[in-house]
Order: structure tokens, then sequence, then C-alpha cells
């Protein structure tokens, strides 16, 4: 299963110009088991995923940092299902201004 999932993470990363290291892969996989994504829905978390962490990074090829990767995730759990961000759950510590 782990076999099967690194795969499907290595390959859809690549169809969006990336490229993960062992520490990358090991954060990704560890999304995966904390929420418990059923094996049918893996590939379109990690697209979603993937398509984030290029708007975050904003390279043209991209060796994918744990550290970008942990903004993504962030980012992706203080939305909503419309893709509209959370104003309360934001940490204004967190923030520049």
């Amino acid at each position: 299963m782990a076999d099967t999932r690194q795969r499907t993470i290595i390959k859809v990363f690549r169809k969006y110009s990336n490229a993960l290291g062992p520490d990358a892969l090991s954060f990704i996989e560890d999304i995966l088991e904390e929420h418990e994504i059923a094996e049918e829905d893996f590939e379109s978390s990690i697209e979603t995923l993937a398509r984030e962490y290029n708007k975050q990074d904003g390279k043209s090829v991209r060796l994918v940092t744990v550290e970008v990767l942990r903004r993504v995730y962030a980012s992706l759990q203080d939305q909503d299902d419309d893709g509209e961000i959370h104003k309360d759950g934001l940490n204004p510590e967190n923030h520049l201004f």
C-alpha cells in the first residue's frame, strides 16, 4: 500500500513539474495517514496539494520542500469547501504587516 501511495504522490507531483525528496514524500504520506484519506481519494488530494504548492512556490521547476508544503497544508486547512479563507482561524502573529 505504501509503495502504491508513494508512486501516486510522485506521479502527481511530476505532472506539475515538481521533484520530491524523501522528507517531502514522507510529509505528504503523514498528511494522508493523519486524515485517513481513502485510497480512491489519494490522487485528488495530492493534486490539490501539488496545485497549491505551485501557487505558493512560484518557480517553473521545483524541488519540493517541507517548509513550503507546511505552508500549503496550513493554507488548505484554513479554507472552507468554497475555497474561502476563515478569517477567524488566522493567527495574526504568523503574518507580516
